[in-house]
C-alpha cells in the first residue's frame, strides 16, 4: 500500500497540467473526495469484514481493487489536454 501511495504522489502533478488555471479547483475536488473516502473507510471495512465472515485477508483485496481502479482512471486521463476549453486566441 505504501508503494501505491507513493505512485499516487508521483502521479498527482498531472492534475496541475490538466487543471491549468483551475488547478486549485481540481486539487480541492481531489482532496475532498479523498477525505470523504477516508471518512467512510472504517465503516466500509467493518461492514465488509462482517459480511465476509471475519475474513480480513479480503480487506487487502478490496484495497487492491480500489488502487487498481485508480490506476485505470489515471491511465485514461489525458494530461496533454485541459479540463477547461481554452478561450480566445485563434477565434475557434
Amino acid at each position: 500500500m505504501s508503494v501505491a501511495a507513493f505512485m499516487q504522489a508521483v502521479a498527482a502533478p498531472c492534475a496541475i497540467d490538466v487543471g491549468g488555471q483551475h488547478v486549485s479547483k481540481v486539487y480541492s475536488s481531489m482532496n475532498m473526495v479523498g477525505n470523504i473516502g477516508a471518512a467512510v473507510c472504517p465503516w466500509v471495512v467493518a461492514r465488509f469484514v462482517t459480511l465476509s465472515g471475519e475474513r480480513w485477508d479480503l480487506v487487502l483485496l478490496l484495497f487492491v481493487g480500489i488502487y487498481g481502479a485508480s490506476v485505470v482512471c489515471w491511465a485514461l486521463l489525458n494530461p496533454v489536454r485541459s479540463l477547461v476549453p481554452q478561450q480566445g486566441g485563434d477565434g475557434a
